[in-house]
């Protein structure tokens, strides 16, 4: 009797060496992917999936497994930590000579402000066990910019005034129209004698930096362009996951903008097309102290440019108040404390709420504690309202 199962042609396998070899390494690729995904603790959904992506699509499935797979967020992030706790040090190291005047003093002690009673004063106190570095600030004024069409001739206003220096970061930019008239102003302003610190993500920017975009600003005198990244194969480091999506300008320290609008011609209206629905902020008082030092947090980490350079009074200078909207700046980043810090904060106020809820976003992912939040919310009778894209522009954050 002759059991049913796989025929394998001996001459034909000794006829194609290639074919063993090329199944050594694939099996042997599963059994390491295998290894690390029941070795390391994660969730079990997540690890079936790698598991059936490494043995399905051979050599492709591991090496996606080695690029997205494999959470190097804690090496990373402690190497950012450090960098971090370094600038503070030297922040703190520095309150007896230009910076209590311009920043410890006229932010953390004139313009800290108290949330009124009922919900804001108890999300704010259990804020300030989570971010005792970064006060709720009064003395501000903000104000909503919709689309490009709204926030884009602000911001290049803004960068037209500045006489001392601009600092802009953004995720996404590209070789557009959008992307060339603020590449072009900012390089003016530079020749000009303005201090410029330009910084972009080199993968959301990816296509503009193999195009060539950026290679014409570097040399330009005044005018610093650095690209974020953490991925580098020559030194093993395959995270190509771990970005920096800010998007931030300060100009002269007094006038700020940020919110989710990148540099390109999608967010404005373009021969009659409508633009990409997203929001970014204007704002001026002290708070712009906190996002220039979280600027300047992210340009140490890049560049190792010296502290002394970067923590002085030329680019904290002293702000009075000039509106009444109190804000205080809750930094994400792949840092422990960071990734903690964000999620505890959307769970408290999801937690708290008594009346309603609104959310717009236009990939949502949310982790279950999320969910379970909203969901809960709803229970209790808050109004609940989720507003996502009808027509999402990544398809697997559609679904």
């Amino acid at each position: 009797m002759t059991l049913p199962g796989p025929v394998l042609n001996i001459d034909d396998a000794q006829g194609s060496p290639w074919i063993w070899l090329d199944w050594t390494f694939h099996v042997l690729a599963f059994v390491l992917v295998c290894y690390h995904c029941l070795k390391t603790r994660r969730e079990a959904a997540s690890t079936l999936l790698w598991i059936f992506v490494a043995w399905t699509f051979p050599l492709l499935g591991p090496f996606a497994y080695l690029c997205f797979g494999i959470d190097r967020v804690p090496d990373k992030a402690f190497k950012k930590q450090v960098k971090d706790q370094k600038l503070l040090a030297e922040r703190k190291a520095r309150e007896d000579e230009a910076l209590p005047l311009a920043y410890w003093q006229s932010v953390h002690e004139t313009v800290a402000a108290e949330a009124p009673p009922g919900l804001g004063r108890d999300l704010d106190r259990s804020m300030n066990s989570l971010l005792p570095e970064y006060p709720l600030l009064g003395g501000n004024e903000i104000r909503p910019l919709v689309d490009g069409d709204e926030a884009y001739p602000a911001m290049l206003d803004a960068i037209r005034r500045a006489r001392r220096h601009v600092h802009l970061q953004c995720f996404l930019v590209r070789n557009d129209h959008t992307g060339r008239e603020f590449l072009d102003l900012l390089a003016e302003k530079a020749r000009a004698g303005v201090a410029v610190r330009f910084m972009f993500d080199r993968f959301g920017s990816g296509y503009a930096l193999l195009g060539g975009f950026f290679r014409k600003y570097r040399g330009i005198p005044n005018m610093q362009v650095s690209g974020w990244t953490q991925a580098n194969p020559l030194k093993r480091q395959f995270q190509v996951n771990l970005r920096n999506h800010r998007k931030v300008l300060i100009a002269d320290g007094r006038e700020a903008f940020f919110g989710g609008i990148n540099l390109h011609d999608d967010h404005r209206t373009t021969d009659g097309r409508p633009p990409i629905r997203d929001y970014h902020f204007s704002v001026r008082g002290p708070i712009i102290q906190e996002l220039q030092y979280s600027f300047m947090r992210d340009w140490y980490f890049m560049t190792d440019e010296d502290p002394e350079e970067l923590l002085t009074e030329v680019y904290f200078p002293h702000l009075p108040a000039v509106g009444q909207a109190m804000i205080r700046l809750v930094n994400s980043g792949p840092t422990f404390t960071e990734r903690e810090v964000i999620s505890d904060v959307f769970f408290m106020a999801l937690t708290a709420s008594h009346k309603q809820i609104l959310v717009v976003t236009p990939y949502c992912a949310p982790s279950r504690d999320i969910v379970h939040a909203l969901r809960a919310a709803a229970l209790r009778g808050v109004d609940v309202r989720l507003v996502v894209p009808g027509e999402n522009n990544h398809v697997y954050a559609g679904l």
